[in-house]
């Protein structure tokens, strides 16, 4: 028996810290201290508004839209912005080929070289640097990780890279 006590002995400071925070954790499972009870605030004492003069106020005209053409005929941010014309016909371009044959197939990065695959549906392989022209007539501008980005006037298309998946099947 004593034997068994002397081996007891020494956990019996951590079975008395597990029965503690035990104890606690029934507690604040029951919901002890859950509820705040703040202690009442003292009335205030409210002093009365201040009242303003009641004045008779008359409401200011809006100006005439004249007097804001100073403001659309001098310059705001550059001086050689000029007010636009009325009825300015919109910038006639041309409407840009599509580049639905087009797909980018890969992107080779280098220190300095950044060059961009692509294969039409003819089968045809191009590879541009950013700055070249394709066949059609759109300018390669910029040549990203997984896209690149083609200007043909004021058209602008991103093409990403396409990175086919494997097919799921189940054995």
């Amino acid at each position: 028996m004593n034997e068994l006590r002397q081996l007891y002995r020494p956990l019996l400071p951590l079975a008395a810290a597990t029965a503690v925070l035990l104890s606690v954790w029934m507690l604040l499972l029951n919901g002890v201290g859950a509820a705040v009870q703040w202690p009442d605030m003292p009335a205030r004492a409210q002093a009365p508004l201040a009242q303003a003069p009641a004045e008779a106020v008359t409401p200011v005209a809006p100006p005439q839209l004249q007097e804001y053409q100073q403001v659309w005929l001098t310059p705001l941010f550059q001086a050689n912005r000029q007010p636009d014309a009325a009825n300015a016909a919109a910038g006639t371009f041309d409407a840009a080929p599509l580049l639905d044959s087009l797909v980018l197939t890969g992107i080779v990065a280098a220190q300095q070289v950044r060059v961009a695959l692509l294969k039409d549906n003819t089968g045809e392989a191009l590879s541009l640097k950013e700055g070249q022209m394709l066949p059609n007539g759109w300018l390669l501008e910029r040549i990203g990780e997984r896209h690149i980005e083609l200007v043909n006037g004021p058209t602008r298309q991103t093409l990403e890279l396409s990175t086919p998946r494997l097919p799921m099947t189940f054995p």
